[in-house]
């Protein structure tokens, strides 16, 4: 198998038999620091008990006989590990960890099937994975790697996905369906693709550094999402319908196009930011509740949020359009929207900023397309204007 794609999977029904253990195959850890002390568990093809593997002297690493362990393997704090084999390893119960394995460049164990959890960190050289068709996990922490991919665990459900300061992951590929803890991608290649294409639910996402983005199935992110400091160009998610903690989309200096057509409420802070092809936040039709603040700062023309009618927090635009008038929001019944803060307008201009305060909520008067369900901003040029609403 690739080292670009360690996790293909396909399922496997058939029934194990009950395993059998012989008495010295079982204890609660076995410590192992060189090949030397292998040879205790040499002869056993199945182990009831954890294996860790610390300071480890020895370049290789060579596991023969293991078929299955029940418990966890981790091998950690060896910075002369070379390489790892396991020829006959089918299944690892619970965790399968590496950590500050320095020299560590290959792992083989082409036919390991079966892990509940994966924490890999700090091996930085590592690049060629030798498996076989993983299936059954549950979390999986790669961390400072040189592994090109991740693609084809089946899980349906996982509790963690966190993929980070990979310098050459270019790619993560998966079906799963739903991530109950955090969805977490950053800091790997700049070209990095994640495509997640039957994700429906996540608790966190947090997302930077990607060059694309297909989460274009997701229905509900239940605490908060996070897509900061991308390259990707379109960001879809026309099914989403909630997010229960804040919302940012920042920084994304190539992002053109937005799909939020379904998205109902924001529970926390809604904080679209700094993303310089962003003119027009008519992407939003049918949002109604924000329950904080909410923030738009960027290179902003217009803004039409048409269902709008509370805003918890502060309401705050921020555009660099000369030609806008932010005394125009006077002329605004803000108080029947915004309700837990200030509602301001800044322009922001080459030398200095021009700023107008709403003097209060109470002072402002005058159209339903303001407050009753229709938020209508106008804002004009690049980057200057704020619109703090109440």
């Amino acid at each position: 198998m690739e080292s670009c794609n360690p996790f293909k999977s396909t399922s496997n029904t058939s029934e194990s038999p009950q395993p059998t253990y012989l008495p010295h195959c079982i204890r609660d850890k076995f410590l192992i620091k060189s090949q030397g002390d292998v040879e205790i568990i040499q002869s056993c093809s199945r182990i009831s008990g954890s294996i860790e593997i610390r300071g480890y002297s020895d370049a290789l690493l060579v596991l023969d006989n293991l078929q299955a362990l029940n418990g966890s393997l981790s091998i950690v704090q060896s910075p002369n590990l070379v390489r790892i084999e396991a020829p006959r390893l089918e299944t690892i119960s619970n965790v399968f960890h590496m950590e500050k394995l320095t020299s560590l460049a290959l792992v083989h164990m082409p036919v390991l099937t079966s892990v509940t959890n994966l924490e890999w960190r700090v091996l930085p050289i590592l690049g060629n994975i030798n498996f076989g068709n993983i299936d059954g996990l549950q979390s999986i922490i790669i961390s400072d790697t040189s592994l090109t991919g991740v693609s084809g665990f089946s899980s349906a459900k996982l509790k963690v996905v966190d993929v980070n300061n990979n310098r050459f992951m270019e790619s993560l590929r998966s079906d799963v369906g739903h991530v109950s803890e955090k969805l977490h991608i950053a800091a790997n290649a700049n070209n990095m693709v994640v495509e997640l294409k039957s994700l429906v639910s996540a608790h966190n996402i947090s997302v930077h550094n990607l060059a694309s983005l297909d989460i274009s199935m997701l229905e509900e992110v239940k605490g908060s999402i996070n897509l900061i400091a991308n390259l990707f160009s379109e960001l879809k998610m026309p099914k989403l319908t909630t997010v229960g903690g804040t919302f940012s989309i920042s920084k994304n200096e190539k992002l053109q196009t937005i799909n939020l057509t379904s998205l109902k409420e924001v529970g926390g802070g809604l904080q679209i930011n700094g993303n310089l092809y962003i003119s027009k936040i008519d992407f939003l039709p049918k949002l109604s509740i924000v329950g904080g603040a909410l923030e738009l700062v960027g290179n902003i023309k217009e803004v039409t949020m048409k269902s709008l009618k509370l805003v918890k927090g502060s309401a705050r635009v921020i555009t660099s359009d000369q030609n806008f008038n932010c005394a125009t929001w006077k002329q605004k019944d803000a108080s029947t929207v915004v309700r837990g803060g200030k509602v301001e307008c800044m322009i922001l201009l080459e030398k200095s900023a021009e700023k107008v305060s709403v003097p209060s909520v109470k002072a402002l008067s005058g159209a339903s397309n303001f407050g009753v369900g229709i938020l209508q901003l106008m804002v004009a040029g690049a980057l200057g204007s704020i619109g703090w609403f109440h």
